[in-house]
């Protein structure tokens, strides 16, 4: 009983950290919808949706190489040094792409390109920002990525509520506001991963060429881009294939729904981060199995609340957003079972295997887009992400079982550990 609090205290105070962001975002929302309509609010979500998805492309399999191998006791500035030669090079590829790809969002959402490319400006130190972050969560610093996330949802709230209360009504200076926060917040990244990774006591000489980083980070690549694109591909295809009034529903559904994967993305952090610095497998699935029933409770309170919250939040204009919300809460609850066993994977230093699920999800929502793309539609997007993350789960969980029938050492360590404790 007592360990089982030891493990729920700190998950529930990251917990309480990264619900900030959806809870900003659920402030934020009605505020951007009743300042800017349907029409305003999906031109908004097209500009910066598809940044999120060049973001995760640009930094690759970067991230959780860098996790990994200060994880296993590699200096942490021989490893970032490796990294950030890596992302400057695939940024560089990222933004060629997205200037091209500008044509046809701003065509198809209605506004300039200019001032778009402007604010996708912000998207290039995004890759290096990560490698930050994946710093800090190799040395368990949770902490200072608590900060981050809090700042940044605060600084964005501020600032749009500040807007609205000018009545300002210009999609490109919210647009611009919402990279801003994000920038200003992330240098507590920097300057934590300055002061505080010098002094930490698993930090070996550990030999590490860049070519073995390389090599992980480009298998953990197709995990990594296929997490993302799995999650992230509709909402980045969309502003080119539906109207703004339809993308206005589905980024007011994405951002309610968005609430659930708080404990998503808190368990992928710390399964990865506590895999590689070989934590006992009982700790790890004690952790997992809190954070999926947690989330469970979590989806079920905001199920009852919807047709209530979203009328009086966003308007009746926004009512079809409900019925997004609730086929997106679904791919929500299946999406965390299939994360943390991808999580998992990287973490015992097998990034090809943990790529194969995403990749599948991803395989399923290209042919799915491409088979409804003439009839597509907000509601047809919100099934599809279901279906790409069942069949992420379903691959998951073969591998993992797999993998632990295989790694049967796994189990007699944590066994062994069990005994010791005993004894004492």
């Amino acid at each position: 009983m007592v360990q089982s609090i030891r493990h729920f205290l700190p998950l529930a105070r990251s917990w309480a950290a990264y619900a900030v962001l959806p809870a900003a975002g659920l402030i934020t929302a009605p505020i951007l919808a009743h300042a800017l309509g349907p029409e305003g609010r999906g031109q908004l979500a097209g500009m910066l949706q598809p940044l999120v998805l060049a973001s995760a492309i640009a930094a690759l399999g970067v991230p959780s190489a860098v996790t990994f191998f200060i994880g296993r006791g590699v200096q942490a500035g021989r490893v970032s040094e490796i990294a950030v030669r890596i992302s400057a090079l695939l940024t560089l590829f990222v933004a060629v792409g997205l200037f091209f790809y500008s044509y046809t969002v701003a065509q198809q959402i209605g506004v300039d390109r200019n001032l778009m490319l402007l604010v996708w400006l912000a998207f290039l130190p995004s890759a290096f920002i990560s490698i930050s972050r994946a710093r800090l969560q190799g040395i368990r610093r949770y902490g200072v990525l608590d900060l981050e996330r809090v700042l940044a949802s605060v600084l964005r709230v501020g600032l749009i509520a500040i807007l609205w209360a000018g009545a300002v009504s210009n999609v490109f200076i919210y647009s611009a506001v919402y990279m801003a926060s994000g920038l200003i917040a992330s240098s507590v990244l920097l300057f934590s991963t300055q002061v505080r990774a010098k002094s930490v006591a698993h930090s070996r000489e550990v030999e590490l060429p860049a070519s073995e980083m390389a090599r992980y980070a480009l298998f953990a690549s197709f995990g990594t881009v296929a997490t993302a694109v799995s999650a992230r591909l509709d909402q980045a295809i969309m502003p080119a294939a539906v109207s703004p009034i339809e993308l206005g529903y589905f980024s007011v559904a994405v951002a309610v729904a968005e609430v659930a994967n708080i404990i998503t993305t808190v368990a992928i952090r710390n399964v990865l981060a506590e895999v590689s610095s070989k934590v006992s497998l009982r700790s790890i699935l004690r952790s997992v199995l809190i954070g999926g029933a947690c989330q469970f409770v979590l989806i079920l309170i905001i199920l009852s609340i919807i047709p209530l919250a979203v009328p009086i939040l966003f308007g009746s204009d926004f009512s079809p957003a409900s019925d997004l919300i609730r086929v997106l809460l679904i791919g929500s609850f299946v999406a965390y079972w299939s994360n943390v066993t991808f999580a998992f994977l990287s973490g015992l230093g097998r990034p090809g295997l943990s790529s194969i699920g995403p990749a599948s999800g991803v395989a399923s929502t290209i042919f799915l887009f491409w088979f409804f793309w003439n009839d597509l539609t907000a509601n047809i997007a919100a099934w599809i992400s279901v279906v790409s993350q069942s069949t992420m789960f379903i691959a998951g969980m073969f591998l993992t079982g797999w993998v632990l029938a295989m790694r049967r050492d796994l189990w007699e360590d944590d066994c062994s550990s069990t005994k010791n404790r005993a004894r004492k």
